[in-house]
């Protein structure tokens, strides 16, 4: 996938356009009020990154879909933490590159996720 269409262009646009800016204070800051925190990502959705499938799933297909992920890796941590790792999954860098990396080019609608560095 390589865009975004839509109906209503200039809507997408704002709202891209001020989520890519909650997100850069978010990811940039790392605190709120004292407390220490850090924001993951999936790039496009979690279905796109963890099976490799891009469409507009209804909310019991979803629902359906984390179920099976949940049984299959259910007490198996190594193995997902092998799936979320794989190179062709991961954004490469440093916590701040992976972000700068998923805000580059089109890399949000690729298949990109920086969850493996949870486990780091």
């Amino acid at each position: 996938m390589d865009r975004i269409e839509t109906k209503y262009p200039d809507y997408l646009n704002r709202k891209h356009t001020q989520k890519a800016k909650n997100l850069f204070k978010l990811y940039s800051s790392g605190k709120i009020k004292g407390v220490s925190y850090k924001i993951y990502f999936n790039s496009c959705n979690l279905e796109h990154v963890l099976f490799n499938e891009l469409k507009d799933f209804t909310d019991d297909e979803k629902e359906d879909l984390a179920d099976d992920f949940a049984e299959k890796y259910e007490g198996r941590v190594e193995e997902f933490i092998e799936f979320i790792s794989q190179e062709d999954l991961i954004a490469p860098g440093t916590f701040k590159q992976t972000w700068r990396f998923i805000e580059k080019e089109k890399h949000s609608l690729e298949r990109y996720t920086n969850m493996h560095l949870i486990f780091k």
